[in-house]
Order: structure tokens, then sequence, then C-alpha cells
């Protein structure tokens, strides 16, 4: 599967969250991070892709989502207790990152984001 360009993903963050958002490509991160995966599935339910958000990005985004004091959030990722909250607007976020999946992947069959869940040393393959 195809990853959106880096540009159209902090285009849309821009437009979503009101504000300049940057991305850059990072390393492969590793089921020991801690963080949170979203599972992109297709129409069938097939499982076709992963995403991941560290801890701080999930807290900052679902802070900035609900104009939420940028210090809160700061806390909540220093402390790694992302409230439900920011979590559920950070799935919001993720949520509408789909289409950019959609748009480089025009060989799959419409994916969605299905479940989000915390990394844990537990986490299934």
């Amino acid at each position: 599967m195809k990853l959106p360009p880096a540009e159209a993903v902090a285009r849309m963050l821009t437009d979503l969250l009101g504000r300049p958002c940057s991305v850059k490509p990072t390393a492969k991160p590793g089921f020991a991070d801690q963080g949170l995966i979203g599972v992109l599935v297709d129409r069938p339910g097939t499982m076709r892709g992963l995403t991941f958000s560290d801890k701080s990005f999930a807290a900052l985004s679902g802070a900035a989502l609900a104009l939420i004091p940028r210090a809160v959030a700061e806390e909540a990722a220093r402390k790694g207790a992302v409230p439900q909250s920011l979590l559920e607007n950070h799935q919001e976020i993720v949520n509408i990152s789909t289409a950019l999946f959609n748009a480089v992947n025009a060989d799959v069959d419409h994916l969605k984001l299905k479940e989000m869940m915390a990394t844990a040393p537990t986490t299934p393959a």
C-alpha cells in the first residue's frame, strides 16, 4: 500500500486544524513504541494497512481539533495518559486521513478506519 505524500498530509492537517502544520517522513515505528495504531480495512473488512501515532501527536492533534490549550495536551503526553476526549478527537483526524490513503491507492477497495488501539507488548502482529 502506498503512503500519501507528506505535503498532502500537511495540507489536510493545516485545513482541519486551522493552523500551519508540517510533516516529514520518519523511521518505521516498532510495536514497542508508545502510541496508537489505526487499523485500515477495505469494504469486505480485510486489513490493508496500519497508521501509527505517538502519544504526543495524538494528544496535540486531539487538543488542536477541539481548541484545547496546548499545555493541557503537552502535560497529558508527558504523563503518558492521554484523556479519552483527546483520543477521540485524534481518532477523528485519523478517520479523515483515510481519504488521503484512498486517493493514492486507487487499486484498493475504499479504505476506512476500523479501530484504534494502544500499542503494548501484547499488540497482535
